[in-house]
C-alpha cells in the first residue's frame, strides 16, 4: 500500500489538471483512511474540497464533504465534524448542494451524540429541501436517516415506515448498492419487532447483494443483524458466531463505530453464556472505544451493561459506580441545553433599548430617579432570586435523579434475578418501590420542564401538521387504558384536514395530560370525547369527560404551579400539581389559549384555541 501511496503522491505533484488532481486526492484519501492515518486523510480531503468547490465539481464536492464527516467521526473528532458542518450550514444557505450536505451530516452527527431532537430537525429540513428539488435519490437518503433516528428512539413503526419508503425509491432508481443498505435497515427493524421470518428475507437479500458488490460495511451490518435474530431465539452460540464474524469485518474496514456496537453485543452474549469476566472484557473495550470516538449514547449503553454484569457477580459497589456514570451522561444533554438557555437569558438583560429609555427618563424626570433606582434594585434582586431558585432547583433535581435511578434499577434487577426466592410479599414490596420511583421520576421530569419553560427566551420549533391525523394517532395510544375501564372514548372529527403550526412533541404532551386525567377521573363505563370546531382563523379542540369534575373554588387556581384540583383519581391517584401549569404554558407557546368548565360529579370540559396555519 505504501508504494501505491508514494506513486499517487508523485503523480499529484506533477499534475497540472484540476480534474486529475481531484481524482488523485480521492484515491489517496481512501488509502490513508484504510491505513487509519486520519491526519493525512483529513488534510487531503480538505484540499480536495477546496479544489472541487473552486471548479464547481458537484459530484466531487459531495464525495469530499461526506468523506470528511466520516474521517472526523472515525478518528474520534466528533466535535470537529460538528463544527465543520455547522459552519457550512450557516454560510451556505443559498447554495442548495452545500446546504443539503450540511443538513444531512449534522443530522447524522447529532444522532450519534444521542440528541434525537436536533438530529430529526436537520434530517427533516434536508427532506424538505430534497422534495423541493424533486430529487428521488436525496428524498430516499433523508427518509433513511429519519428512520435511523426513530429506530434509536425505539419507535419501530415510524422507523419501518421511513425505511420502506426509502427502499421503494431506491428500487425505483435501480441502485443496487443503496438497495442493499436499506434492505438491511428494514430487516434490522423487523428483528427488533420480533418478526424474524420477514426480517431474515430482507437481511439475506442484503447479504447477497453486499457480498457481490464487496460492500464490506453493509456486509458487517447484516451479520450483526442476523446475530440478533439468533440472540432473540436464545441460540446464543450461533449468535456469537455471527457477531464475531461481524467484528472481524468491521476491524477489516476500520469502522470504530461498528466495532463499538458489535463488541457490546458480544459482551452481552457472554453474559448470557455465564462467562461474565469475558463479557466485561468486550464491554470495556467497547466503552473505551466509544469514549475515543466521542459517542455519548454508546458510552452510556456500555456503562449500563457493565453495571448489570457487576451486579450479577455480586459486586454492587462497582455496579453502583458504573450506574452513576451512566446517569450522569444521560443528564448531560439537559444540563448543556439549560446552560445555553441561561447564558442567552443573562446576555439579554442589558439591551441597548432599555438603557436608552432609562437615560431618557433619568434626564427628563429627575424626581423619578431615586424611585427608578429603587425599582431597579428590587428588580435586580428579584431576578437574582428567581435565577438562584431555578439554579438551585435544577441542582436538587439533578442530585435526586442519581439515587432514585439507582434504587429503581437495583429493585428491577433484584426482581428479575431473585423473584423465586423473594416470595409473594417480597415481590409486592419491590413493585411498590418501583411504582414510587416512577412517581418521583415523573415529578422530577415535570420540575425540569417547568424550569426550562419559565425562561422567557424559551421558544418552540413549530411546523405544519394535520390536527385531524394527529388526534387519530394520539387516541390510539390511550385506547387500551380507556378500554380497561370500559370508558366510551370517541373522536368527533371532520373528514378534511385541519392544518396548524405546532410542535408535535409538546402538542402530544398537552393532549396526553388532558386525556390521561380524563381517564383517571372518570368512573368505569363513563364517556370521553374529543371534537374540533373551526372558524376563519382558529380551531378549537374540545376535551369532554363525564368524570368527577373539579370543585368551583379550585378552578381559578387550576393552572397555577403546585396547585392540585382538590380531587383524587377514581382509584385514589393523586398528583403534584405541575401538569396543568405546563399544559397552559405549552398552549401559550403555540400562540393559543386554554379554558376550563367543570361541575362536580358531572364532568369537565377543556377548550384549547389554536391559530390555523396560513400559507
Amino acid at each position: 500500500m505504501q508504494k501505491q501511496i508514494e506513486l499517487l503522491k508523485e503523480k499529484l505533484n506533477l499534475s497540472n489538471s484540476s480534474k486529475e488532481k481531484i481524482e488523485l486526492l480521492k484515491e489517496l484519501s481512501k488509502l490513508y483512511l484504510i491505513a487509519d492515518d486520519y491526519g493525512n486523510t483529513i488534510i487531503l480531503l480538505q484540499k480536495g474540497y477546496a479544489l472541487a468547490h473552486h471548479i464547481q465539481d458537484e459530484e466531487s464536492l459531495i464525495f469530499f464533504l461526506n468523506s470528511l464527516g466520516t474521517a472526523y467521526i472515525q478518528s474520534g473528532k466528533i466535535s470537529n465534524a460538528l463544527n465543520f458542518f455547522q459552519k457550512i450550514y450557516e454560510t451556505n444557505k443559498k447554495d442548495s448542494l452545500l446546504y443539503g450536505i450540511a443538513l444531512s451530516n449534522l443530522g447524522g452527527i447529532y444522532n450519534l451524540l444521542g440528541d434525537c431532537n436536533e438530529s430529526l430537525k436537520y434530517h427533516l429540513k434536508f427532506l424538505e429541501e430534497a422534495k423541493k428539488e424533486n430529487d428521488k435519490s436525496k428524498i430516499a437518503f433523508a427518509l433513511n436517516n429519519i428512520g435511523f433516528v426513530y429506530e434509536f428512539l425505539n419507535d419501530y413503526d415510524k422507523a419501518l415506515e421511513n425505511f420502506k419508503k426509502a427502499l421503494e425509491l431506491k428500487e425505483e432508481i435501480g441502485n443496487e448498492e443503496l438497495i442493499a443498505s436499506t434492505a438491511n435497515n428494514v430487516g434490522r427493524v423487523y428483528v427488533e419487532m420480533g418478526k424474524h421470518s420477514i426480517a431474515s428475507e430482507y437481511l439475506q437479500k442484503s447479504l447477497l447483494i453486499s457480498e457481490q458488490l464487496n460492500q464490506k460495511n453493509v456486509f458487517a451490518n447484516v451479520l450483526m443483524s442476523l446475530g440478533k435474530i439468533y440472540k432473540n431465539e436464545k441460540d446464543y452460540r450461533k449468535a456469537l458466531e455471527y457477531y464475531l464474524k461481524s467484528l472481524k469485518a468491521y476491524k477489516d474496514i476500520g469502522s470504530k463505530i461498528g466495532i463499538v456496537k458489535v463488541s457490546n453485543k458480544i459482551g452481552r452474549i457472554y453474559q448470557k453464556l455465564e462467562k461474565l469476566d469475558k463479557g466485561i472484557v468486550f464491554l470495556e473495550n467497547s466503552l473505551n472505544l466509544s469514549k475515543e470516538i466521542g459517542s455519548k449514547s454508546l458510552e452510556a449503553k456500555n456503562l449500563h451493561d457493565i453495571a448489570e454484569i457487576h451486579a450479577e457477580k455480586g459486586d454492587f459497589e462497582k455496579a453502583y459506580e458504573e450506574l452513576k456514570a451512566y446517569t450522569k451522561i444521560k443528564e448531560s444533554f439537559w444540563e448543556e441545553k439549560r446552560a445555553e438557555e441561561l447564558a442567552k437569558n443573562l446576555a439579554g438583560i442589558e439591551s441597548k433599548d432599555i438603557m436608552e429609555k432609562f437615560d431618557y427618563y433619568k434626564n427628563e424626570f429627575p424626581k423619578l430617579q431615586s424611585q427608578n433606582e429603587e425599582l431597579e434594585a428590587k428588580r435586580g434582586s428579584l431576578e437574582y432570586k428567581n435565577n438562584f431558585i431555578h439554579e438551585t432547583l435544577g441542582i436538587v433535581v439533578h442530585n435526586l435523579r442519581n439515587p432514585i435511578s439507582a434504587i429503581n434499577w437495583f429493585s428491577e434487577l433484584t426482581f428479575k434475578n431473585y423473584r423465586n426466592i423473594l416470595g409473594g410479599t417480597g415481590r409486592e414490596h419491590l413493585k411498590i418501590i418501583q411504582r414510587n420511583c416512577k412517581k418521583m421520576d415523573d415529578l422530577l421530569n415535570d420540575l425540569l420542564e417547568t424550569i426550562k419553560i419559565d425562561n422567557q427566551n424559551y421558544q418552540l420549533p413549530l411546523r405544519e401538521i394535520d390536527l385531524v391525523e394527529f388526534l387519530k394517532k394520539t387516541k390510539e395510544i390511550f385506547t387500551g387504558l380507556a378500554r380497561d375501564k370500559k370508558i366510551d372514548f370517541r373522536l368527533e372529527l371532520p373528514r378534511q384536514k385541519i392544518m396548524v403550526e405546532a410542535n408535535e412533541e409538546k402538542l402530544f404532551e398537552i393532549c396526553e395530560n388532558l386525556i390521561s386525567n380524563s381517564i383517571k377521573f372518570t368512573d368505569d363505563g363513563g364517556k370521553i370525547s374529543i371534537s374540533l370546531a373551526t372558524d376563519e382563523d382558529s380551531v378549537e379542540i374540545h376535551f369532554e369527560d363525564t368524570g368527577v369534575g373539579i370543585p368551583a373554588s379550585k378552578i381559578p387556581f387550576l393552572f397555577d404551579k403546585f396547585t392540585q384540583a382538590g380531587r383524587k383519581g377514581i382509584k385514589g391517584e393523586n398528583s403534584v400539581g405541575l401538569g396543568m401549569s405546563i399544559v397552559k404554558r405549552f398552549v401559550e407557546l403555540h400562540n393559543g389559549a386554554i379554558q376550563v368548565e367543570s361541575q362536580e360529579n358531572k364532568g369537565t370540559n377543556f377548550y384549547i384555541l389554536l391559530p390555523l396555519f396560513k400559507n
